[in-house]
């Protein structure tokens, strides 16, 4: 998996903590979504490719748009993180072939918000949750 660029330093302090139990330290951070991403290519390698990709998209995007340093580390956890919600669907679902069914789809439709929930029970920073 590529770097993350979630140094401990690059944190900015300006995103605020995600209202949980216990918020995230800024430390703990890297290791978290490391393990949210390990998650990934346990359940859907296929997720996992698509999650980097679409960090690598949002990091030049952002970049593009004037945000730089560590608020470019914030675009990146949040897309490499934007699909956590799948990892509570059945594998079969992931990767079926052919056409979900009406409920299937529904499930997979819930995935954002179920994500989102995750995330902030977790106290992943509330700027990243709202990304989910």
């Amino acid at each position: 998996m590529g770097a993350l660029l979630l140094e401990p330093g690059l944190i900015d302090a300006t995103f605020s903590p995600a209202p949980a139990s216990r918020p995230v330290r800024s430390g703990d951070l890297p290791d978290m979504v490391r393990s949210w991403c390990e998650a990934f290519e346990a359940t859907d390698p296929g997720t996992a490719l698509h999650c980097r990709r679409v960090a690598e998209y949002s990091i030049e995007l952002a970049a593009l748009l004037g945000f730089s340093g560590p608020q470019l580390a914030w675009f990146r956890i949040g897309a490499l993180l934007h699909d956590v919600g799948k990892t509570i669907l059945e594998q079969g679902i992931l990767v079926k072939p052919g056409r979900l069914t009406v409920g299937e789809w529904e499930l997979v439709r819930q995935h954002p918000v179920v994500g989102a929930q995750m995330l902030a029970a977790s106290g992943m920073p509330s700027d990243v949750v709202s990304m989910i």
